[in-house]
């Protein structure tokens, strides 16, 4: 009887884990976030947050450090290339603004190290924008119901 019960329990179980995604069994999670660029819309095709290892440089030298990253998947379209030049060429940094249901401001982050970076599937023609969110409050994020995600150059005049 035991036996049987402990079959039982790890066919569910089996089953289970295989009808989870990749992503979701690396501990991501789906979102539904409505994503701009300067308050252009941003056709998504797959959202999700999932933890990522980070190397980091600074003048003590490298280290380590986890962090969430939004990662998103758009279609290659003419008409949303400006929109993306800006995501893509962002290296200088980027601004994030949390919107609510009712588009209120939430809170909005400068996010100038290593904000976003851009992967493209030349067969699929497809974009893949990961979006670190390190200094964002999940409190915010959980609210919040669209992102702004902005290109921004952070010197400062003299």
């Amino acid at each position: 009887m035991k036996i049987l019960l402990f079959s039982l329990f790890f066919c569910f179980t089996a089953n289970l884990s295989f009808s989870q995604s990749l992503i979701e069994q690396l501990g991501g999670v789906s979102t539904s976030f409505k994503i701009t660029s300067n308050q252009e819309p941003i056709e998504v095709l797959q959202q999700y947050i999932i933890k990522k290892d980070n190397l980091a440089y600074d003048t003590d030298g490298t280290y380590a450090y986890e962090s969430y990253h939004l990662e998103f998947l758009t279609p290659d379209n003419l008409e949303q290339q400006v929109v993306y030049r800006d995501l893509i060429f962002s290296k200088k940094g980027i601004l994030i603004k949390l919107y609510d249901n009712n588009g209120e401001l939430l809170t909005e982050t400068h996010n100038n190290q290593y904000g976003i970076s851009l992967h493209t599937n030349k067969v699929q023609g497809h974009h893949l924008f990961s979006v670190n969110l390190r200094g964002i409050p999940f409190i915010y994020l959980n609210e919040a119901a669209s992102i702004d995600i902005i290109y921004a150059n952070f010197s400062r005049k003299k």
